[in-house]
């Protein structure tokens, strides 16, 4: 049984989170041939301001470059 573990910054709608989970199931039913129903997808959202990268939150990264 496959279980995927998304991890990405909240902010996208419910829509694409379901669109991506079904693209994903596709692609790991067809690569690896799992059955359907036994692909698992857990999406973690996390707020910006807890995702860093090269020590600055995406959130002050998206302020500063708002700020010019």
């Amino acid at each position: 049984m496959p279980i995927i573990n998304i991890s990405m910054v909240e902010g996208r709608s419910a829509e694409q989170k379901e669109a991506m989970g079904q693209a994903i199931t596709r692609v790991v039913q067809e690569t690896i041939g799992a059955p359907l129903d036994t692909i698992k997808i857990v999406i973690n959202e996390i707020p910006p301001e807890l995702w860093f990268s090269n020590g600055v939150s995406i959130q002050s990264r998206h302020e500063s470059e708002k700020s010019g």
